[in-house]
C-alpha cells in the first residue's frame, strides 16, 4: 500500500451541497484488488470537522462520512500561520458571495459555525505555544545576563 498526504488548503463542494474548507487529503493505493480492479481510497478531511472518505475499485464507488479533529496537533501545524490566516480568509469570501437578498442554505452556515470554532480553537492553542516559547526565551535571557 502507497499513500500520499496533502495538506493545500482548497475550497471544495461536498456531494451535500455545502462548500467546504479542505485542509487536507490523503490517497491511498491499495495493491489488493477487488473484483479485478485495484482498489484507491482518498479521505478528504475540511475545518468544519467533516472527513469524507472515497473508496473506488473500478465502477464501485462508496463514500462515507465521519468526524475527525479538524485542530492540528502537531506544533508545526499549529503554528503554521500562513494556512491559519488562509482559512480564514477563505472562510471570509464564502460568507461574502452570500447577502440579506441571497441568503445562505442552513447547512452552509452549520458547516461555517463549525468552521470558526476549529480556527478559535486553533488560534488559542497557536497563542498557548507562543506564550510558552516566550516564556522560555525570557528565562535564557535571565539566566544569560549573570554571564554578561
Amino acid at each position: 500500500m502507497s499513500q500520499r498526504i496533502t495538506r493545500r488548503m482548497t475550497e471544495e463542494r461536498c456531494t451535500d451541497g455545502v462548500l467546504r474548507l479542505r485542509m487536507e487529503r490523503e490517497t491511498r493505493w491499495d495493491e489488493v484488488a477487488m473484483l479485478g480492479e485495484p482498489v484507491v481510497q482518498v479521505f478528504s478531511r475540511y475545518m468544519d470537522g467533516v472527513e469524507t472518505r472515497v473508496l473506488t475499485a473500478g465502477a464501485q464507488r462508496t463514500e462515507t462520512v465521519v468526524t475527525w479533529e479538524a485542530v492540528p496537533a502537531r506544533t508545526q501545524d499549529v503554528l503554521d500561520f500562513g494556512r491559519l490566516q488562509a482559512a480564514a480568509t477563505a472562510l471570509t469570501r464564502q460568507m461574502a458571495a452570500y447577502g440579506p437578498n441571497n441568503p445562505p442554505p442552513p447547512e452552509q452556515v452549520a458547516s461555517w459555525l463549525l468552521a470558526f470554532g476549529n480556527l478559535q480553537a486553533w488560534r488559542k492553542e497557536a497563542e498557548a505555544r507562543f506564550v510558552g516559547a516566550d516564556g522560555q526565551i525570557g528565562t535564557v535571557s535571565t539566566l544569560l545576563r549573570q554571564f554578561l
